[in-house]
């Protein structure tokens, strides 16, 4: 691995660290708006597969052992099994599965497509099962009323993201995936 990959591997497992602490808590004990989703879905559309698991994989490992990086300041085993845990695990298969299947060419409505269906869909299965099975709610409940606040938050970060990349120059974009 050259220097230059792991410092892109470094900066936007940082990047995710940083989005965590931008957050806005909710009423539901321990959860907060954050903008670590809109950090795991632009690196799955940034970069390749591998690389998208490997600086998310970094993210995770710092946090688990012991740094607070997480939401809610949280860290160590005990974040993963935190009610929010789920999401944690779920970005670990998020970010290279938009990576894997994300169009070759700048194809917006595939785009929102494939983040849509791993960014929000694939994340809120896995996240819901977690949450469900650590706090003892059935899923519906989860789903339909723990969740509903994050779901319009979710989608306008999904939309900004989509902006986002769709702002970033070729001459980039060609440079982070050299």
């Amino acid at each position: 691995m050259t220097i230059k990959k792991m410092v892109k591997l470094a900066t936007l497992s940082t990047l995710i660290a940083i989005s965590t602490f931008i957050s806005i808590p909710v009423g539901i004990s321990g959860v907060s708006f954050t903008l670590q989703t809109f950090m795991i879905i632009l690196i799955g559309l940034l970069i390749n597969p591998l690389d998208a698991f490997l600086s998310v994989f970094i993210y995770v490992l710092v946090g688990l052992i012991g740094l607070p990086v997480f939401s809610n300041f949280q860290a160590g085993f005990t974040a993963i099994f935190s009610p929010t845990g789920g999401f944690i695990i779920s970005f670990l298969i998020v970010a290279p599965l938009i990576s894997v299947f994300k169009p070759k060419k700048n194809y917006k409505l595939m785009n929102f497509i494939v983040v849509f269906l791993f960014g929000f869909v694939l994340l809120y299965i896995i996240g819901g099962i977690h949450f469900s099975l650590i706090t003892s709610t059935n899923l519906k409940t989860t789903y339909l009323n723990v969740f509903l606040p994050f779901y319009i938050w979710d989608l306008v970060k999904i939309v900004l993201v989509l902006i986002t990349y769709n702002f970033i120059p070729k001459e980039i974009l060609n440079k982070i995936n050299m």
